[in-house]
């Protein structure tokens, strides 16, 4: 969470909920700098989406926007793959797999620092684990509530 520019997205939420204009920012993972990104503006009856684990973090990161107005849901892409009737891949392999191939094709990584054993990802998967179930008590509606 301190990669996130809180100032700057709490800023941009509340001139969204008061129906102004605002110029989203993109991070740009080559360069490491943000940059203008969509320009967006809320309708009547719109509602915003935040994306991501981060989303579910305490109440302060949406400094100044009550509880009452925010609705908290977590959705996972249980995405298991069965390589035959006696191996797979778990889900969160699977999701490792899929940091690695973000961190090379949008991150520019160099393929040497990609390694499974490498630094990067080897508190990746006990820490992906416990954030996750640290989350989840966050929601709204609890997932398992949710068929």
């Amino acid at each position: 969470m301190r990669a996130l520019d809180l100032k700057r997205l709490n800023k941009d939420l509340r001139a969204l909920l008061t129906g102004k204009k605002v110029q989203l920012p993109r991070y740009d993972f080559l360069s490491g700098l943000s940059v203008d990104g969509e320009t967006a503006q809320l309708k009547k009856d719109d509602i915003i989406i935040l994306e991501g684990i981060h989303g579910m973090n305490p109440p302060d990161l949406l400094e100044g926007i009550g509880a009452e107005e925010t609705f908290k849901i977590y959705v996972s892409c249980l995405t298991q793959l069965n390589l035959d009737r006696h191996n797979r891949i778990s889900t969160t392999d699977t999701r490792l797999l899929r940091r690695i191939l973000r961190d090379s094709r949008d991150r520019g990584i160099q393929r040497k620092k990609l390694s499974l054993d490498g630094n990067r990802y080897a508190r990746a998967k006990p820490n992906t684990s416990s954030h996750i179930r640290k989350m989840l008590m966050r929601c709204s509606i609890p997932p398992w509530l949710m068929s």
